[in-house]
């Protein structure tokens, strides 16, 4: 029998004497520890070393997964508000938002396609550089010539990188 004999600094238990029967120094308290061959520590049973290894592949795998194919870097267009009215003459202004995407870093120049004649946009800063993120300030001229209808204005942001996307504003035409 394996008897612990000092936890704490303090004895526990002790052997039997081999000369008398009495015990010495006994602890108030006898600590008997013992492991039966069937009962293993947690990190000696197979079946949670198993778990463990799926659970570890499956953190490797996320993350070997997600680094490897991460989404290319982009930039996506907002405007707001996407739509406004305006008199024959008048000034409307708006504004687009340029938001970098898995870290772009390229310059985006803002264009756009107006139709017809008589329509004026500008773009304050027209060029700017979305790390994380820039705002235009737009700014509609409407000439008195302009007849009165609902017009798309059509805003496209290309990349110095060639990438390009576009959102569209609806301006609503009004006569005085």
């Amino acid at each position: 029998m394996n008897a612990i004999t000092k936890i704490l600094g303090r004895p526990l238990a002790v052997q039997p004497s081999q000369k008398t029967n009495e015990v010495k120094d006994v602890a108030p308290e006898k600590v008997n520890i013992s492991i039966k061959k069937d009962q293993r520590f947690w990190y000696r049973n197979r079946t949670y070393l198993t778990i463990i290894a799926f659970i570890v592949a499956a953190i490797i795998s996320l993350v070997w997964v997600s680094t490897i194919f991460a989404p290319p870097a982009d930039f996506g267009i907002a405007i707001s508000p996407m739509q406004g009215a305006v008199h024959q003459g008048g000034v409307i202004t708006t504004a687009i938002t340029i938001k970098g995407i898995q870290g772009y870093e390229h310059p985006v120049a803002l264009s756009t396609n107006v139709q017809p004649s008589g329509i004026a946009v500008s773009f304050v800063p027209p060029i700017g550089e979305p790390t994380p993120s820039y705002t235009s300030t737009v700014t509609i001229n409407v000439d008195s010539s302009v007849l009165k209808d609902n017009y798309k204005i059509v805003m496209t942001g290309t990349g110095a990188d060639g990438k390009e996307h576009s959102g569209s504003y609806t301006l609503l035409s009004n006569f005085r």
